[in-house]
């Protein structure tokens, strides 16, 4: 009789911690990352980086951070029909530009990122760009008209390390295609640029 009880007791117990480590998981991978909304226009010390009167849109990447190969996956898809019309510029931190050779090694870098149309690269010396820009996570998105306003911030992905539809990725698409945004903002998820440390979780 013991034997029965105490077996539903550790399996109870095991229902339990699976459902808590579960819990935990969802709940990280929808914890947002920090983001200042408030830069409205391109800033003055950033070199504009579209020769034509095209639309600029930033990526801000810590390459390390696991959760923004999602966010290049996603973001492929954009450059790939909309090229076009819009101008990629990819701020990548790095803690020093000495260290170029170690960082750019990563498989996704090379094989992704550096291969889409329409794009330009550029190290961000301890996200000294991004912060410009109100960027404190990597993923985070920004994207100007060709008047240098501020049309959008946010992410492009619905969790941390996912892919899937994102209320951030619609608007970048809609007003690319409509010149008007669905929404102005969306949550961005990933690991934080300026001297953050980095979460492998995901």
């Amino acid at each position: 009789m013991h034997k029965k009880y105490l077996s539903y007791f550790l399996v109870s117990a095991w229902c339990i911690s699976l459902s808590l480590g579960f819990y935990q998981l969802v709940e990280y991978g929808l914890t947002e990352g920090s983001a200042d909304h408030s830069v409205a226009t391109w800033p003055a010390s950033l070199h504009w980086p579209a020769k034509e009167r095209k639309s600029v849109l930033v990526l801000n990447l810590h390459p390390l951070c696991p959760c923004s190969r999602a966010t290049v996956r996603e973001l492929r898809q954009i450059m790939e029909q909309y090229s076009t019309d819009v101008q990629l510029l990819v701020f990548a931190y790095i803690p020093d530009l000495d260290d170029k050779a170690d960082w750019e090694s990563h498989d996704y870098i090379e094989t992704t990122l550096k291969q889409m149309p329409s794009t330009i690269w550029e190290w961000d010396e301890k996200g000294h760009n991004a912060l410009q820009l109100g960027a404190h996570t990597s993923g985070d998105l920004r994207l100007f008209d060709s008047k240098r306003n501020l049309i959008f911030s946010g992410g492009i992905t619905p969790s941390r390390g996912h892919e899937g539809p994102s209320i951030g990725k619609e608007s970048i698409i809609n007003y690319l295609e409509n010149r008007e945004a669905v929404q102005r903002t969306a949550p961005v998820f990933g690991c934080p640029i300026q001297d953050g440390d980095i979460d492998d979780r995901i």
